[in-house]
């Protein structure tokens, strides 16, 4: 009897060995993987040519085009009015701002003594001259940043920031910044140094 029920022992055995097998090599789960979390930028910072017209005493408008899109105004205490990436760029006021609208350069030129000229390019875009009495002139819109006679200016002119230091007695000297580029000192004989853009513009000395 014993050695009859040894085979169906035998197929039990193997049966149960092999459901212990399929259950020991269960293949586990993938593991779920996290995103990586970036850094969105921060909401609200302002553009950089809204920061510039801030700077030189003006005051960003947001104004609306026909199909929605938006865009800003810069505006002066004295009512001139600019698209702000045209100024920020020193192409004077681009389409968008008040039209008949004197741009901001042309306007600070003739505040200090100056007469615009309208200048043209080989390729027929115009630019502004400031020309003073004494016959320095000057880019209008280096002028108004402070940048000295840029090109475009009569060679060999010197720049009103210069003349206006050695005509209250002062000399000037010419520095330089770590990128290179140069700047004007007006120096006393008692030892007082300006930067001489400052001292023409009457903000006094400035860093």
């Amino acid at each position: 009897m014993i050695a009859r029920n040894i085979p169906f022992i035998g197929v039990l055995f193997i049966l149960l060995a092999a459901v212990l097998i399929c259950g020991c090599t269960h293949q586990p789960a993938a593991p779920v993987q996290t995103p990586v979390a970036t850094t969105a930028p921060t909401p609200g910072m302002p553009n950089p040519a809204s920061v510039y017209c801030e700077e030189i005493g003006g005051r960003v408008e947001i104004m609306k085009n026909p199909d929605g899109s938006e865009y800003g105004m810069c505006t002066f205490p004295n009512g001139t009015s600019c698209e702000e990436w045209a100024l920020f760029r020193g192409e004077g006021c681009k389409p968008g701002s008040t039209v008949g609208m004197p741009n901001p350069a042309s306007v600070y030129c003739e505040e200090i003594g100056g007469r615009v000229e309208i200048m043209k390019n080989p390729d027929g875009s115009e630019y502004g001259m400031c020309t003073f009495p004494n016959g320095t002139s000057c880019e209008e819109w280096a002028l108004f940043r402070g940048e000295g006679c840029k090109p475009g200016s009569t060679v060999g002119m010197p720049n009103p920031a210069s003349v206006y230091c050695e005509g209250i007695g002062g000399s000037v000297e010419i520095m330089k910044n770590p990128d290179g580029s140069e700047y004007g000192m007006c120096t006393f004989p008692n030892g007082t140094s300006c930067e001489e853009w400052a001292l023409f513009r009457g903000e006094g000395c400035k860093a």
